[in-house]
C-alpha cells in the first residue's frame, strides 16, 4: 500500500520516470541473462551427453573385443552393471 501511495504521489513526476526506465532495464537485463543461462546449460549438457557417448562407443569396442568386464571398468570408469547393460545392446 505505502508503495502505491508513493507512485500516485509521483506519478508524471521525473522521478518517477527515471524509476520505470530502471525497472524496465532490471527486467531486460534478467531477460538477457535467463537466455545466456540457458544456452550455457544446454552447451554443458551437450558436452556431457557427447563424453557419454565417446566413453559407451570405447566401451562397446572393448567389449566387441571380448576384453575382460574389470578391465572395461576401470578404463571407462563404467560400473560392472552398466557394462553388462551395453553387452546386452549389443548383442541385440
Amino acid at each position: 500500500p505505502n508503495l502505491q501511495q508513493f507512485i500516485q504521489n509521483v506519478k508524471g513526476d521525473a522521478s518517477y520516470m527515471a524509476l520505470e526506465k530502471v525497472l524496465d532495464d532490471i527486467e531486460r537485463e534478467g531477460e538477457l541473462r535467463g537466455r545466456l543461462e540457458g544456452r550455457l546449460e544446454g552447451k554443458i549438457e551437450g558436452k556431457i551427453e557427447g563424453k557419454l557417448e565417446e566413453r559407451e562407443q570405447v566401451a562397446m569396442r572393448m567389449i566387441e573385443e571380448q576384453l575382460d568386464t574389470d578391465l572395461i571398468s576401470r578404463v571407462t570408469g563404467f560400473s560392472l552393471d552398466k557394462i553388462d547393460q551395453l553387452r546386452a545392446q549389443g548383442n541385440n
